[in-house]
């Protein structure tokens, strides 16, 4: 082989390995990215006071595109969902998350707990927060273990 045909193929390889890269960047920002996460927590409100104890869903786009929340709740065992119409926070829903953002949505412990509890669990329930967009696609957060065990003895004929 002459040093031509060499550097030819050099060149045509870079140029392969370059149109791959920006075929699969381009791919990965077509469709949307978002994750979710979930955590137990206060709010801080504008007075400097703090919220009663609260679980908030917070989605992140990391995508390139909008993408519309429209749909919010929490996934507990035995497939049982727990949707939240109307979450606190500012957000309502249907929401146009923007691209590099993210949303905060929560609901109360102690109502999210007589949720679970009418739903004849007790203990340690692990919980998935998730959303869903306007086509349909669900986003899911990890797993996060609820005690629902503290609010047992705020139920109605329930004793401890």
């Amino acid at each position: 082989m002459k040093w031509t045909e060499i550097l030819t193929a050099i060149v045509a390889l870079y140029g392969a390995i370059l149109a791959t890269i920006t075929f699969v960047n381009q791919w990965r920002n077509a469709k949307p990215r978002v994750s979710v996460g979930i955590q137990q927590s206060v709010i801080i409100m504008g007075s400097g006071s703090c919220s009663e104890p609260v679980i908030t869903v917070t989605p992140k786009n990391y995508g390139q595109k909008k993408v519309t929340l429209s749909n919010m709740g929490f996934l507990l065992p035995d497939k049982k969902i727990l949707g939240v119409p109307l979450p606190l926070g500012p957000v309502r829903l249907p929401y146009e998350l923007e691209p590099e953002a993210n949303c905060t949505m929560w609901v109360e412990e102690k109502e999210f707990a007589k949720s679970i509890l009418s739903q004849g669990m007790t203990g340690r329930v692990k919980i998935v927060g998730y959303v869903v967009d306007a086509v349909g696609r669900q986003y899911k957060s990890k797993s996060l273990e609820f005690n629902v065990d503290p609010f047992l003895s705020e139920q109605p004929g329930k004793q401890t």
